[in-house]
């Protein structure tokens, strides 16, 4: 059998469109890696010139910007999931300071999803 390629890096990303966590080892199933894309914010306002709810990179660069990880390694079982924004305070994913600091950054009201299988 010949070798197709190797693996240099793998990383997981808690939230949609949050800089993610570089991973020594990942459990592979049916939905990815377990505990990436468990998360994602949602615009809650005026999906008219923007049908899809999550919001993402290209809605808010900024996003990019904070970075998600997990506290007990990725155990989709049962996430904890923090968060780092860009100027350094860290939060529960599930705080809803981190939900109003998004909010603010994006110019309108956000909520979180949380996803049992992740996007």
């Amino acid at each position: 059998m010949s070798e197709i390629g190797q693996i240099k890096k793998l990383y997981c990303y808690p939230v949609k469109s949050m800089a993610g966590e570089e991973l020594t080892s990942a459990e592979l199933g049916w939905h990815g890696i377990n505990g990436d894309r468990r998360f994602s914010f949602a615009r809650t306002g005026n999906m008219t010139a923007f049908p899809f709810p999550c919001l993402i990179a290209s809605k808010m660069p900024d996003l990019l910007r904070y970075k998600a990880y997990h506290t007990n390694g990725n155990n989709p079982s049962k996430p904890t999931v923090r968060v780092r924004t860009p100027e350094g305070e860290d939060f529960e994913v599930e705080h809803e300071s981190l939900c109003k600091h998004v909010a603010e950054s994006f110019g309108e009201e956000v909520s979180l999803i949380r996803m049992n299988n992740g996007i």
